[in-house]
This record gives C-alpha cells, structure tokens and sequence, in this order.
C-alpha cells in the first residue's frame, strides 16, 4: 500500500515537471528543428507512460480538454 502511495506522488510530481515544459515547447513551436522534435517527443512519451485514460465525461465536468489532449494528443498530431 505504501509503494502505491509513493509510486503516485511521484507521477505527481513528474507530471508537474512535464506538463509546464511541455506547454513551453508547444508556444514556441520548431518543427523543423531536430532536437527540439526530439525533445518534444520525449517528453509526450513520458507523459503518455503516467497519464491515465480520460473519460468522455471529463471534458465535459472540467470545460475544456484534458490534458491527455491538449498536451498528448495535439502535440502528437501536430508535430510529431
């Protein structure tokens, strides 16, 4: 139980981490530059492996698109 617990805050806490760079990196796009593809796709990876799949409620019950779309899925279809 204890394991799950800490498993959880650090997904937490990385998903903090990942999702300001990521929004970071979609502002200012470079899609013709390598690296910063590389990094973007990296970091939508990672995010990918901890995010859990929404449910069609949710962007109803929060407003707008959930994270797993604006940050995954757009980016994803965009520029990768």
């Amino acid at each position: 139980e204890r394991e799950g617990y800490l498993l959880g805050l650090r997904n937490i806490v990385q998903k903090g981490w990942l999702v300001p760079r990521i929004e970071q990196l979609m502002r200012e796009p470079r899609a013709n530059d390598p690296d910063w593809r590389n990094e973007l796709n990296s970091m939508v990876e990672e995010l990918d492996a901890l995010e859990r799949p929404f449910a069609a409620y949710d962007r109803i019950r929060f407003g707008s698109a959930n994270s797993r779309e604006r940050l995954i899925t757009t980016a994803r279809r965009s520029y990768l």
